[in-house]
């Protein structure tokens, strides 16, 4: 009768399973070791030590920081010692320029636009009456550019409107434009700048120069006032035929510049009664101003070549008492 004992084992399953040959070889043998081999252990290394090198090699190093700092300090340097040599050239032109002062050298400043001369009344002209005259004589020649100005339009009024007997507007137009430049710059050298140069120098050649170029000035305004028909002139009968045309725009401005006419004679001679006053109030004379008149001329080059060429062109007394070219 078998036995009934649920745990009873078979005699194969007592049997010592590391009784096997195959699991006794397995056992004996290396390969179940966990630990990999020398050359897999070298390499996993050497995957290590190439990443540390790229995630190193993506920063910058140490030294370049410092060499920005140095450059940055270099170029501080260099910018100081350029700015030491551009103050010092300043102060270098200063210095010139106070020595040519000195010198009686003034840099140009005048017209603002072009300098040409230098024109500085309150630096040049005494304190006191002269200095008041010669600001009203400026305002007063910067009146007469003005009123040049406004006498061509009015002339232009005058040919645009083409008032009935009036057949000379274009060349009215015309003259008045050319008046702006010469009448201008006439005005500027031939009795300004003389005027301003005799109070800076209180010298009667200039002072005489300006009495008679402002002489004519003050007629020429006079002549102006009329209004001659062809004379570039907005004056009373270009007013006249104006009105009397039915050109009421032109009429208006040949009225305005027949006024400023009257007004620029007026003045004009009244100026040139106080530089009168003055110059016989100062002791100058006529004869002064011609004295004044050769010394300049023999100090200018003019004057110097002038009498050279009379020199050398002169007559020679010969031995016999006659006249011979040299």
């Amino acid at each position: 009768m078998s036995s009934t004992n649920p745990f009873e084992m078979a005699d194969d399953d007592t049997r010592n399973p590391f009784a096997d040959p195959s699991i006794s070889t397995a056992i004996s043998s290396n390969s179940y070791l966990p630990n990999p081999p020398p050359q897999a252990h070298h390499s996993v290394n050497a995957s290590s030590a190439a990443s540390s090198a790229t995630t190193a090699s993506s920063y910058p190093p140490k030294h370049d920081s410092a060499t920005h700092l140095s450059d940055f300090a270099a170029k501080e340097a260099e910018l100081r010692r350029r700015e030491e040599e551009l103050a010092a050239r300043e102060a270098r032109l200063n210095q010139q320029q106070d020595e040519i002062r000195r010198a009686g050298f003034k840099p140009p400043n005048f017209p603002p636009f072009y300098p040409y001369i230098y024109h500085d009344i309150n630096d040049e002209i005494p304190e006191g009456l002269a200095r008041t005259t010669m600001w009203k004589l400026y305002y007063y020649w910067l009146a007469t550019l003005g009123l040049l100005l406004f006498n061509m339009i009015a002339c232009l009024a005058m040919m645009v409107s083409h008032p009935q007997g009036m057949t000379n507007v274009a060349s009215d137009f015309g003259v008045s434009f050319v008046y702006i430049f010469t009448i201008g710059l006439g005005s500027f050298f031939l009795w300004y700048r003389p005027v301003y140069q005799a109070y800076q120098k209180e010298s009667s050649f200039w002072f005489y120069i300006y009495m008679v170029f402002a002489g004519f000035h003050c007629l020429f305004a006079a002549y102006m006032a009329v209004g001659i028909p062809g004379s570039g002139s907005s004056g009373f009968i270009s007013f006249l035929a104006t009105a009397t045309g039915g050109a009421i725009v032109a009429g208006v401005f040949t009225g305005i510049g027949c006024l400023g006419w009257v007004a620029e004679a007026l003045f004009g001679f009244w100026m040139w009664k106080l530089v009168n006053d003055h110059f016989r109030a100062a002791g100058h004379t006529f004869e002064s101003a011609r004295n004044e008149a050769v010394t300049i001329g023999v100090k200018s080059g003019v004057g110097q070549t002038v009498v050279q060429e009379a020199a050398r062109q002169s007559y020679m007394r010969s031995n016999d008492g006659n006249f011979s070219r040299a």
